[in-house]
């Protein structure tokens, strides 16, 4: 959603993708991708909302997403399961190899994705959780030989789901039900947390509103352009490995 009073633009610096790294009309890559690759640790390990975060990243603009940044978040313990720390990776920034990965050229992995650790071992898979592998050979072997029992009820595809619980059928495993309008909150991406972005006086000047695309200069944009050509980070989720099927 833009910030109120963003001016809608067609310039190239904008769209048809970049705009996600402009805070008047995206979230950067946290907002655009951990939301989907969080997913699994949130089904998985029921996280519910988190006691702690720590967010730390390169320079901050008041217009645009950092060009790197690292997330952590605590989580507490629950019921049986102990205290979990999710990490968010953003701007090429990848999680120490692993050393059951003895080749350095393998890590990472993927440009994206997610490594799981815990107690009895550690776990990658793909942005969405998708191709799950445990790093012990032997360990994967045996999995793959005797899966656990399917935990999760299986679609025919996201489009399917949505068009079925628009004719009324099952709601969509995303349904969110309604609530009250709320005021936009873009506020909370300048001075939320213990990065404050600068005042909007305090911009940096190749940011400054009349040097912004489709201006009447040209803009050098550190972090918010790049950032999105990235896209994506790797998510670290720290704690017990659980069945995922």
């Amino acid at each position: 959603m833009a910030r109120p009073g963003a001016a809608a633009t067609l310039h190239p610096a904008y769209a048809p993708f970049k705009w996600r790294g402009w805070w008047d009309f995206g979230t950067g890559a946290l907002g655009d991708i951990a939301c989907h690759s969080m997913d699994a640790s949130f089904w998985t390990l029921d996280l519910g909302y988190p006691t702690r975060i720590e967010a730390e990243s390169t320079k901050l603009f008041s217009e645009t997403a950092p060009a790197c940044s690292r997330i952590t978040y605590a989580f507490a313990a629950k019921g049986n399961r102990p205290a979990v720390t999710v990490v968010w990776r953003d701007g090429s920034l990848y999680p120490p190899r692993p050393t059951e990965v003895t080749d350095p050229l393998a890590w990472p992995f993927d440009t994206s994705g997610q490594l799981w650790i815990g107690d009895s071992g550690k776990l990658v898979a793909g942005i969405y959780g998708e191709s799950p592998r445990l790093l012990d050979a032997a360990k994967q072997a045996e999995i793959t030989a005797h899966p656990p029992a399917q935990k999760y009820p299986r679609t025919e595809g996201v489009y399917a789901e949505w068009i079925a619980a628009c004719k009324g059928g099952t709601p969509a495993g995303s349904n969110i039900p309604a609530i009250p309008d709320r005021s936009p909150r873009w506020s909370c991406w300048e001075s939320g947390g213990t990065h404050r972005a600068a005042d909007r006086g305090e911009s940096d000047q190749r940011n400054s509103p009349d040097q912004r695309p489709g201006r009447a200069r040209k803009a050098t944009v550190q972090g918010g352009v790049g950032l999105v050509a990235i896209g994506y980070g790797l998510l670290g989720v720290l704690g017990p490995i659980a069945n995922t099927q």
